[in-house]
């Protein structure tokens, strides 16, 4: 007598989960008790990052602005040049921060590295082809900023960023996860544009500086940094 096709996908549903487990207690039993932060990873950002909508002026590394709750791995500051029309140049300063373990929680990343008050500016969400930048714009500044994952989406609050970790990291890092890899990726590139902008001028400089923007994400997203602990 055959086994009905419902009774069939019932075992073999029952025999995943079994492999599943079984899968889980051998990676709680072989995997040393070891984090990534106690691995002591290493990450060297590079001092040129190319971009076609400008021409990089000077680069240097940064001391890490977070406190001892939000781990930055390696931070450095680029600054470009944009030449418009009748040779008038802006000069916007990029950050970019390497951040493990992160939240997402951009706003909190912008009021510890540049020491903002909570509500500095008039804040808005904005949107590109990677997902949401913040853009902050006060008196006499105007500041981008968001947070890059490692699967090339871009996020501002702490609700997407964990979102996309539930959605992606789960999805794709279930069987590097069984090998004793941690299950949820959470690296970030915190990264700025920051410029002396008078609001009056917000109409005419806006456009080189978000293309400016997105040729940075993209750069970051095709070449986000892959750190490696000393042991190895």
């Amino acid at each position: 007598m055959k086994t009905p096709w419902p009774e069939k996908l019932r075992l073999l549903i029952l025999g995943i989960l079994l492999l599943a487990g079984a899968g889980v207690l051998v990676k709680i039993i072989f995997t040393p008790k070891s984090t990534e932060l106690q691995a002591q990873p290493q990450i060297t950002l590079p001092n040129s990052v190319p971009l076609s909508s400008g021409t990089l002026f000077s680069s240097r590394s940064l001391s890490s602005p977070f406190d001892q709750e939000i781990h930055s791995l390696a931070d450095q500051a680029y600054q470009y040049q944009i030449v418009l029309e009748q040779n008038f140049q802006l000069q916007p300063t990029l950050q970019v921060h390497y951040i493990v373990r992160s939240t997402g929680d951009v706003k909190r990343y912008v009021k510890q590295a540049f020491s903002l008050p909570s509500q500095a500016g008039k804040s808005e969400l904005k949107h590109n082809l990677f997902g949401d930048y913040l853009q902050i714009l006060e008196s006499d500044q105007l500041q981008f900023s968001t947070c890059l994952d490692p699967y090339g989406r871009s996020t501002v609050s702490i609700r997407d960023y964990q979102g996309n970790r539930n959605f992606r990291d789960i999805r794709y890092r279930l069987l590097p996860w069984l090998l004793g890899a941690p299950l949820k990726d959470e690296r970030c590139l915190f990264t700025t544009l920051t410029i002396a902008l008078e609001p009056k001028d917000l109409p005419t400089l806006e456009p080189p500086l978000e293309s400016l923007w997105q040729d940075w994400c993209q750069w970051w997203i095709n070449n986000f940094p892959e750190y490696r602990s000393q042991e190895g």
